[in-house]
């Protein structure tokens, strides 16, 4: 049985290292051309839109690595089939899943691979784009590009949220604060703005409102300018070089969702991100498992009409894929459901046809 693991993983990595490579260097041209627009007007000099396509590329490796792993896995039985290896094997009673298994295990290592490179050296290659495109092509100043947008945190048993955040001038806009006690809310806090200043070394809330829970109905009043101690230090604020729901990586985003529940908040689109960076690197199994019953198909023996088969197949998971985050966005599904429909479904398809074609 090791042998045939060693095999199959063996005949599996040279075409899914080279479709990766070579889908890389499509993704990174593709991109590159796009922006040379910037050259022909002078905006960007031809250094400055390679850096941008070079580090705005491992951005999209998600949809990238699912493919390169269909493909690979594709050609691999394919080529076994074609030579009469996979007849070999079964004349020597291994049926073809015990073939397809090391592949599909081999995937979960892809799926973490695809996990952290997209939580780790995506996320800051995308920053650095970011800072490239802003500074050095459109000469933006880094208080306007570094805002940071819809930051939730925690603080001293408060909980804080905002539209933005400057890092660069010490100010929230669309502030909100809320200070409990035991889980029971104390005092509230909105304002258009807060400002740290320098000299009294205090924020400052400006046009807000406050409110004081306690018995009977509360307090409310409404105030231009008020001190606040409840925030911390500039320098205490740690945020991502830059968020929003789409853009934190899992850890940050997993700690704003939680500050957000403690809130009472609206937290849908960050969890709809968050399942997603879950189930989006499993797309890697279930491409293989497709890419098994394609190879094993009729249309399989015709070699390109398979791959097309498996291709077709990958665009359905990814359209149903994105069709489902479009309905837990307006709340038909739940973001759980939105993340997970798609890989199951299609999996389930899979192992359908795989035993139909008798792989196991």
């Amino acid at each position: 049985m090791k042998k045939v693991t060693y095999y199959s993983l063996a005949s599996f990595l040279p075409p899914f290292l080279f479709s990766l490579a070579l889908f890389f260097f499509f993704l990174f041209w593709g991109i590159f051309l796009e922006k040379t627009f910037m050259i022909s007007k002078g905006s960007a000099s031809f250094y400055d839109v390679f850096k941008l396509a070079a580090f705005q590329t491992p951005s999209l490796a998600g949809l990238i690595i699912p493919v390169a792993s269909m493909t690979g896995a594709f050609f691999s039985l394919r080529k076994m089939i074609s030579l009469g290896e996979w007849k070999a094997f079964q004349a020597a009673g291994w049926p073809p899943f015990a073939v397809i298994r090391p592949l599909l295990l081999f995937s979960l290592i892809i799926a973490s691979g695809h996990f952290l490179f997209s939580e780790f050296a995506a996320v800051r290659a995308f920053s650095k784009y970011r800072e490239i495109y802003n500074v050095g092509i459109k000469k933006r100043s880094r208080s306007e590009y570094e805002k940071i947008k819809n930051p939730v945190f925690k603080y001293g048993g408060s909980f804080f949220k905002a539209d933005y955040y400057s890092p660069l001038n010490k100010r929230f806009s669309g502030f909100y604060c809320l200070k409990l006690d035991n889980g029971q809310p104390l005092y509230s806090a909105f304002s258009a703005s807060a400002s740290y200043n320098s000299n009294s070394s205090s924020w400052v809330l400006e046009n807000g409102g406050e409110f004081y829970y306690g018995t009977g109905e509360g307090k409310y009043s409404r105030f231009n300018s008020k001190k606040t101690d409840l925030l911390p230090l500039p320098e205490k604020l740690f945020f991502p070089s830059f968020t929003g729901a789409d853009s934190d990586n899992f850890f940050s985003l997993f700690e704003k969702i939680k500050n957000l529940r403690e809130m009472g908040l609206k937290r849908n689109r960050e969890l709809i991100v968050l399942w997603g960076k879950i189930a989006k690197p499993l797309a890697s199994f279930v491409m293989i498992a497709a890419a098994a019953a394609a190879a094993m198909s009729p249309l399989g023996t015709y070699g390109i009409a398979g791959a097309g088969l498996s291709l077709v197949f990958g665009f359905g998971y990814w359209a149903f894929s994105m069709m489902l985050e479009r309905m837990a966005e307006i709340e038909l599904l739940s973001p759980f459901a939105a993340a997970f429909i798609a890989p199951l479904f299609f999996l389930a398809a899979a192992f359908a046809a795989l035993k139909k074609f008798r792989a196991f």
